[in-house]
């Protein structure tokens, strides 16, 4: 299924590259087209105003390389980072979350692909080449959905072809989509791990829209699993309600009764946390939204978080339900949390941000 894209703006330096040609070939019939000399005038276009989130997901950019390829995870000050690794092939969402951080977090919410693919991999190859010493856990799902635009771009193929070269990078696709067809039937020398977010199903059907439900995305896992690829599922975010542990239990075990607990690479776990701007926001474009609002304090790393004991208390019970379904070998981490959430959720913490990394480093290598 094609993302509902109305606008297409082409930068005149991109007019004839591959994925701009497979762009403007798969395009539905009513959406228009813009050869432009500068993306960045486009850009300007979409400040931030009224209307500019709505009408920046229908609106594509295609870009030539600008963007630094590789690019650390900004994590959050003062928790353990997994040190993920951003390979930076596009930004901007199609998809309609109310609690999505990227609507605070943008200045733009224009979707920019990088066109120029030949370029943006001749980069990112340098980058791995230069530190051979070193494993990269590269990941596409922080500033975008990995699949959301591939029916479109078919960008997934080129990275996964990519990275099966490096025997010291791995790449997580992260998406809420089914659109897999794309990634099926390709040798990727398992380097790839196919990730999806997870929430629970009134979560998915009360705060995400345009997106696959919980089903359509173990579904989708299934067929990946058959495929031979590693699998991840991220609940990012939890949130608080009346009756989430029935409803993230049954999510929970809904996972494992479709996915055997071996092809999993790791599962993440993170609370509901926003920096304070995205409240206005989610006020103004999702009015009727619920799970978004509710008794948050300010975390040390200024964001806006449930109190400790609480995050404490729905990660454990998290972890417990993981272990019930899944076994005791299921690699589990928190995202985005201290040392003190660690110990009271996991019963440990690792020593810094460098071993986390090594952990999930272990858990993704045969």
């Amino acid at each position: 299924m094609h993302p509902p894209i109305h606008t297409i703006y082409v930068e005149d330096s991109v007019r004839s590259a591959p994925v701009t040609r497979r762009v403007l070939e798969r395009k539905s019939g009513g959406a228009k087209v813009e050869f432009v000399a500068d993306g960045r005038e486009v850009v300007r276009r979409f400040e931030m105003g009224r209307g500019a989130q709505g009408r920046g997901k229908r609106s594509l950019l295609l870009s030539d390389l600008r963007a630094e390829p590789i690019k650390p995870c900004p994590g959050t000050p003062r928790s353990l980072c997994c040190r993920y690794e951003i390979l930076n092939f596009a930004t901007g969402c199609p998809l309609e979350c109310a609690y999505c951080i990227l609507q605070d977090y943008f200045s733009n919410p224009l979707l920019i692909v990088q066109a120029n693919s030949d370029a943006f991999l001749a980069a990112a190859g340098e980058t791995l080449r230069a530190r051979p010493d070193r494993f990269f856990r590269l990941g596409t799902g922080e500033f975008t959905d990995s699949l959301a635009l591939d029916p479109l771009t078919d960008y997934a193929r080129l990275l996964i072809e990519f990275v099966r070269d490096f025997p010291n990078a791995v790449l997580e696709l992260k998406t809420k989509t089914a659109s897999i067809e794309g990634i099926l039937g390709i040798d990727h020398g398992r380097r790839v791990v196919c990730a999806w977010s997870a929430n629970s199903e009134r979560v998915i059907a009360e705060e995400e829209f345009g997106v696959a439900s919980l089903e359509e995305r173990l579904g989708a896992a299934g067929r990946c699993e058959a495929a031979g690829y590693r699998l991840a599922f991220h609940f990012d975010p939890i949130f608080h309600y009346d009756g989430w542990r029935d409803d993230y239990r049954r999510a929970v075990e809904r996972i494992f009764e479709k996915i055997r607990p071996e092809s999993i690479a790791w599962i993440s776990l993170g609370c509901f946390r926003y920096r304070p701007g995205l409240e206005r926001v989610i006020r103004e474009r999702f009015p009727l939204s619920s799970h978004t609002y509710g008794e948050f304090i300010r975390g040390s790393d200024g964001k806006m978080r449930y109190p400790q004991p609480l995050r404490i208390e729905m990660c454990r019970q998290m972890m417990q339900w993981i272990r019930a379904a899944g076994g005791s070998d299921v690699p589990a981490y928190l995202c985005m949390e201290n040392a003190q959430v660690w110990q009271g959720a996991m019963g440990r913490a690792p020593r810094d941000s460098a071993e986390l990394g090594r952990w999930l480093d272990a858990a993704c290598q045969d």
